[in-house]
């Protein structure tokens, strides 16, 4: 009978919570990691990772997790071509003692307008937030798991708004999922960056963009949605290299928050027909 539990136990997904001590943060940075079902005695198998930004909601990385292994692939592929993933959970930390919440690790300093009121100097803390994901964590994520390279990225609001600065500046991820995001700070910063990002370097690339019913009418600020919109209406008129999946979504009828839920359905949905389909 310990036998057969041993055994069984490890065939079963499980999640893990642990803690860094980073050497670009003066607190420890937590993270949850997702491993499917047999990770333990499919030794021969190596797993794309999914990074999903805003784990301190803990729905966000479990929707995540349980969407990709246990709904959308089998609306999509066939079973035996569904594939499992390595699902890494990114809280942002709310840290009074040092006057740390979730905006420092999405905001850089800006280079267009002066420092808004209320933002202190040293507020922006991304360049830090980079730097700890692309010499720490995800080094750690590869060294200790079996991993192909390959990841994505998901992100709601301004988490969405900071995997699109990691693209532009960092070329950190692979794929991406941008729910909402925030393309506005800074006199329009990141919308131009990634209209202007070199994307004919032949790597395979998979986007998904969505804007629920953020405008001016339900209460956000004038720039928000035509930042959004200027982005769309450029890559919906440009002829993207073959390399280049990219999908823009609307979903009106959901709220900022709201949304998350049901366009993450959408998202991943796409994400893994894409996946089936082009073999990325």
């Amino acid at each position: 009978l310990i036998t057969i539990c041993s055994i069984s136990a490890q065939e079963i997904a499980r999640v893990e919570y642990k803690e860094f001590d980073s050497k670009n943060f003066p607190f420890k940075r937590p993270f949850l990691i997702f491993t499917p079902e047999e990770y333990d005695t499919n030794v021969n198998s190596d797993y794309d990772v999914i990074y999903v930004f805003d784990s301190q909601w803990r729905s966000r990385f479990g929707l995540v997790h349980d969407l990709m292994h246990y709904g959308c692939q089998e609306l999509v592929c066939p079973n035996e071509d569904a594939r499992q993933y390595i699902v890494v959970g990114i809280p942002s930390p709310y840290v009074p003692e040092h006057e740390y919440d979730r905006n420092r690790d999405f905001y850089s300093a800006p280079v267009n307008i002066p420092l808004p009121e209320g933002m202190p100097e040293g507020y922006g803390c991304a360049p830090q937030f980079k730097k700890f994901l692309k010499e720490e964590l995800m080094p750690y994520i590869d060294s200790n798991y079996r991993t192909t390279g390959h990841t994505l990225a998901v992100g709601h609001s301004l988490s969405a708004s900071f995997i699109l600065d990691a693209l532009e500046t960092e070329d950190m991820f692979d794929d991406y999922i941008a729910l909402s995001p925030n393309l506005c700070w800074d006199n329009d910063l990141w919308a131009d960056r990634l209209i202007n990002f070199n994307f004919n370097d032949g790597k395979p690339r998979y986007f998904f963009f969505n804007m629920a019913n953020e405008c001016e009418d339900t209460g956000w600020g004038p720039e928000w949605r035509p930042a959004y919109d200027k982005v769309k209406n450029h890559f919906e008129s440009t002829a993207l290299p073959s390399n280049i999946v990219m999908k823009f979504n609307e979903s009106p009828q959901y709220s900022h928050n709201p949304s998350y839920q049901p366009v993450i359905i959408d998202a991943l949905k796409d994400y893994c027909i894409s996946k089936y389909m082009t073999k990325i």
